[in-house]
């Protein structure tokens, strides 16, 4: 288990919650809280990247509301959505009225600027009436101002945190199952690097054997008369063999791919914000498994490292979804 829970940057939840509108300590104007619904979702990101829907009512919040997320993530791209459940009966016989006087500024200005600019689209009634305060709700609450009712951002915080929380909960447990993924890959691998071991290790007792069964062979083909520059010749063939098999010796990347697969390990065990450190981790045990690849002069050796790149593959996409 984990020391500190690991989250995935995947996960999605919706909660519904009461709001009242009108400060608390003004009776004449409250009303029955009318129900919102708060959405979550979060996808995979590099960094921490926040957007807000909210209800025009809502907007002076929003700084507010991005500090409360920016505290409680780490990572991810996360869509915060406010929007309104359903509509009390008191809300739905609220007076709505437009303002003309408003709506005749709004519209010779904006055939000012069409003049002005030389354009010639013809002016819509929707046009004048999205403008700010064309349309008036003198007694709807959504007209107050709410940045000044500290009462308010007590309602809005506890159900902000309600649904960090329930979006916390699936990330953990998405978390846990990647977790239990990259374990098993990570087991794969360390299984393979074990018959990688031992097929090496047999293949080392027959390069003696090999070399000398290699300079016969040269001198037979090309026979040197005087025995002192045949002993000389010998001499370097036989460094230059030794050398040639040293460097196609794949002793060191078993070694720095097994350190590297104990120290992934432990960074799943310690737990916490980890998908970055894995994802450097990945990059060097790919270059591992390269190079062990590159120097392999066995068959089933090669077969063994493309599996090792297929699964290290598999463990990549996966660390992709972690914070």
């Amino acid at each position: 288990m984990s020391s500190r829970p690991i989250y995935s940057m995947t996960g999605y939840c919706s909660v519904n919650c009461g709001l009242e509108l009108a400060p608390s300590n003004s009776p004449e104007t409250t009303i029955e809280k009318p129900t919102y619904r708060i959405e979550l979702k979060s996808v995979n990101h590099r960094f921490l990247d926040l957007k807000l829907r909210l209800p025009k009512s809502f907007l002076p919040f929003e700084i507010p509301i991005r500090q409360f997320l920016q505290k409680q993530f780490h990572r991810g791209s996360i869509e915060f959505r406010l929007e309104k459940e359903n509509i009390p009966d008191e809300l739905k016989s609220i007076e709505v009225k437009p303002n003309l006087s408003l709506a005749a500024s709004y519209y010779e200005a904006l055939l000012s600027i069409q003049k002005t600019l030389g354009f010639n689209e013809q002016l819509k009634t929707t046009d004048i009436a999205s403008m700010p305060g064309v349309i008036e709700s003198p007694n709807s609450p959504q007209s107050q101002e709410l940045h000044d009712s500290p009462e308010f951002w007590t309602q809005l915080e506890k159900a902000l945190t309600l649904a960090v929380n329930e979006l916390s909960k699936m990330r953990r447990h998405e978390g846990s199952a990647i977790v239990s993924h990259l374990t098993e890959g990570l087991d794969f691998m360390s299984d393979r690097l074990r018959t990688i071991r031992d097929t090496r290790e047999k293949d080392q007792g027959k390069y003696p054997k090999l070399i000398k069964e290699r300079i016969e062979t040269l001198f037979s083909n090309y026979p040197v008369a005087e025995q002192s520059l045949s002993n000389v010749i010998e001499s370097r063939v036989s460094q230059e063999l030794a050398l040639l098999l040293d460097r196609s010796d794949i002793q060191e990347e078993l070694n720095r791919l097994e350190k590297h697969i104990d120290h992934f390990k432990q960074t799943l065990t310690d737990g916490g914000a980890l998908g970055k450190k894995c994802d450097f981790l990945c990059q060097e045990m790919n270059r591992e498994v390269n190079t062990l690849a590159n120097k392999a002069q066995n068959f089933g050796i090669s077969e063994q490292a493309i599996e090792l790149k297929v699964v290290l593959e598999q463990i990549r996409e996966q660390i992709m979804n972690l914070e």
